[in-house]
């Protein structure tokens, strides 16, 4: 097996290939005598900057966000951080599903946070609109005044 890892196995049209199957992980981490997760991620000794390329459009260098990921404690960067921690959680026991908890409300409070910044930053833009145009078209001071009070919609 190691043989075959080593200078590319050949698939069935003769091409030789790199990947390993999860049944040949298992045994190498055997014969290494260490976790199959610690093959995962980026070796200690990688160039920093190493890349491991997860999908052809997602890759990480940081080994310890990977490692993490595997273990399933911590969501990457670009996913669905609700759904990796509600799927945590199922699985965890319950004296470690505290942090899964505090994560997952981290989480959820997070896109909060970002949806209620996206709301205020396009109303602001809406509101500024509003404003230039008033004072273009020669509003008031008690007009361009009445634009900022909530309910309110402008020069009448």
């Amino acid at each position: 097996m190691l043989a075959n890892i080593e200078t590319g196995r050949r698939d069935s049209d003769g091409v030789r290939r790199r990947e390993l199957s999860i049944d040949e992980l298992v045994v190498l981490a055997v014969v290494l005598d260490i976790s199959p997760i610690h093959l995962l991620g980026l070796p200690d000794s990688a160039e920093p900057g190493t890349k491991l390329q997860l999908t052809p459009e997602l890759a990480f260098s940081d080994s310890e966000l990977l490692l993490e990921w595997f273990r399933g404690q911590t969501a990457l960067p670009q996913s669905d951080s609700r759904q990796f921690y509600s799927a945590a959680l199922q699985r965890m026991p319950a004296d470690e599903g505290q942090q899964a908890i505090a994560d997952l409300t981290r989480s959820v409070l997070q896109d909060r946070a970002a949806a209620l910044s996206e709301s205020f930053n396009s109303e602001m833009a809406a509101t500024l609109e509003k404003i230039n145009a008033a004072v273009q078209s020669g509003a008031s001071p008690e007009e361009l005044a009445a634009l900022l009070r909530p309910g309110e919609t402008g020069p009448k």
